[in-house]
């Protein structure tokens, strides 16, 4: 990949895009202090990085002032929208500023499924805006790596360092962890260069099957007369929209039923908690399967494998495997044969297991149970194969590690189940970049560290939510002045894309500018947010850009049951 002169290039950079003599960067460094990267607090590490060198002249990276700022001189006592990033919910918010600094942040009273209301996490940013650990400028590594060394760089070098390795690599050889909204522009540029991706790996995300149906999209579905959750942990999790929505339900005389081993939440709130055993909730999925069977005639013969494999596991034999009373399994079946139900496994894409089988079970219970035609393909529910996340993510063909590893909003060291195992492909990784807002330990194993800004200094992309009439936009905007050499996500990645000579999609000046035009085509405008409040109505285009296209077909659920009984 060619890099781009600046003269001919639509994007000013840091320090030019000339080619420069880069070193290769071979490391096959042995793993020491595995475990002593886990007793190196924030700001212990942040100590370690005070080692400064001469930082380069950015003269060229002047950041348009934020917009709240402007807005909060004018009228001091204004609410100003955004999006909330403390989680990936991104619930609306209004922020109100006092002499230019963070007063207070509340929930967007224009977004229904919130009520206006906001989490604890949402409340705490400021302290997140003032820590003193935080990222503030680029940084190299200079000792070996988990050890916390640092030298202080400018962006120049930072991203000349990156962009170099990336040059010289394979797609095979290119790795990225990526997490959060601010990932968006590095993975786009990431699968441009043929590299990997592996997203949303965390423990609770360990699924190789995504169900995309969530309690997200509830408000829109008629109130059910039983709804069945199986490991919904909405209190937990701080799940304000969906959590609303259940409790509204129940109020207006929906059964809440919940399966769960634990005490959550939501089963102390529940009609009916089931503590089945973990791993028994099949055997309940089956029994009720038998209940709803029973009233619906055999359309497809298709079906008469999973008819008997339901009629295998009567509510007694359920019992026996789950330890719940069998009276309880016979009632819950009874109300889900009887009127309209629901069955979710959490909210949003919560870890339920690798087991295609249990998946397919809630599918099809709960298209039968709502009263949807027995044969035909799942509506807005459709399975899609996920890749499991572990070490093993980072060996290329053949088991080769990857030579490029990069870490952006995510820190495998603690998302993956082996530490120590990702540890080991880390250090042997040719180069390790990480881009983020606090030191973690992914960052301490990191070459070289780009400092991100955090979601009140900075806006990365639109989001799409249900509302009362249909979809709203909202996105984030900057409200705060950044602190030291921290950028927004776009401009880093465009950096690099602009050295490798991959500008597509990265021609815009700004990530304002970058933003507009993704949100053309549903006819609305940042500056149109901005006056309406952070919230607009819009009508979805032909193809709705917002959708996750599944990597493969979708297996049948309803052949899924028998095979891995």
């Amino acid at each position: 990949m060619a890099a781009t002169s600046t003269a001919s290039c639509p994007i000013m950079c840091v320090s030019g895009c000339g080619r420069s003599s880069w070193s290769a960067r071979g490391r096959q460094a042995a793993v020491e202090g595995e475990r002593r990267v886990m007793g190196c607090s924030r700001r212990e590490f942040l100590k370690s990085s005070v080692a400064a060198a001469a930082v380069l002249p950015l003269a060229n990276l002047h950041q348009d002032e934020p917009v709240g700022l402007r807005l909060a001189r004018a009228a001091p006592s204004a609410a100003l929208p955004t999006l909330c990033g403390m989680c990936p919910w991104r619930c609306p918010l209004e922020v109100r500023l006092e002499d230019g600094r963070l007063a207070a942040v509340n929930g967007n009273p224009r977004f229904a499924p919130t009520g206006g209301r906001c989490c604890a996490k949402a409340k705490a940013a400021g302290r997140l805006l003032k820590d003193g650990a935080r990222l503030r400028h680029p940084l190299k590594r200079v000792g070996k790596r988990g050890q916390g060394r640092w030298q202080r760089i400018g962006w120049g070098e930072a991203i000349d360092t990156v962009a170099a390795a990336l040059e010289g690599a394979a797609g095979s050889d290119l790795l990225l962890y990526a997490g959060g909204a601010s990932s968006r522009y590095i993975v786009e540029l990431w699968r441009r260069l043929g590299g990997r991706v592996a997203a949303n790996t965390r423990f609770c995300r360990h699924d190789a099957w995504e169900w995309r149906g969530s309690l997200l999209s509830v408000p829109a579905s008629p109130r059910p007369d039983c709804l069945v959750v199986l490991g919904g942990h909405l209190g937990e999790n701080i799940s304000i929209a969906p959590l609303r929505t259940v409790l509204d339900w129940q109020a207006a005389g929906t059964t809440l039923v919940v399966v769960d081993p634990r005490c959550s939440t939501l089963a102390a709130r529940a009609d009916l908690h089931l503590m089945a055993r973990p791993g028994t909730d099949e055997a309940l999925l089956l029994a009720w399967l038998g209940f709803v069977f029973a009233d619906l005639p055999e359309a497809d013969p298709s079906e008469a494998a999973v008819r008997r494999l339901a009629a295998s596991f009567d509510p007694g034999r359920a019992a026996r495997l789950a330890g719940v009373e069998e009276g309880l399994i016979r009632k819950v079946g009874e109300l889900l044969r009887r009127g309209r139900g629901m069955v979710r496994c959490g909210a949003g894409r919560r870890w339920y297991g690798e087991d295609q089988a249990r998946l397919a079970a809630i599918l099809l219970l709960d298209r039968l149970s709502s009263g949807a035609a027995p044969g035909g393909a799942l509506p807005e529910t459709a399975l899609a194969p996920r890749e499991a996340p572990s070490i093993t993510a980072a060996a290329g063909a053949n088991g080769r590690l990857a030579r490029i590893i990069g870490c952006w909003g995510h820190n495998p060291l603690q998302a993956l189940p082996d530490p120590f195992a990702t540890m080991r492909a880390l250090d042997r990784a040719e180069l390790v970049f990480a881009c983020d807002i606090l030191p973690s330990e992914s960052v301490l194993y990191a070459d070289i560290v780009f400092p991100e800004a955090m979601f009140l200094e900075r806006t990365d992309t639109f989001s799409l939510f249900p509302g009362q009439d249909g979809v709203v936009a909202g996105m984030p905007f900057p409200v705060i002045e950044a602190e030291g050499e921290v950028r927004d996500p776009y401009w880093i990645s465009q950096q690099l894309a602009v050295r490798l000579g991959q500008t597509q999609g990265f021609e815009h000046t700004s990530i304002m500018a970058r933003i507009a035009a993704d949100l053309a085509p549903y006819g609305v405008t940042p500056a149109g947010l901005w006056e309406g409040g952070g919230l607009l109505p819009v009508t979805r285009p032909g193809t709705a850009a917002d959708a996750e296209t599944p990597p493969g077909e979708a297996a049948a659920p309803d052949a899924a049951l028998p095979r891995a009984a």
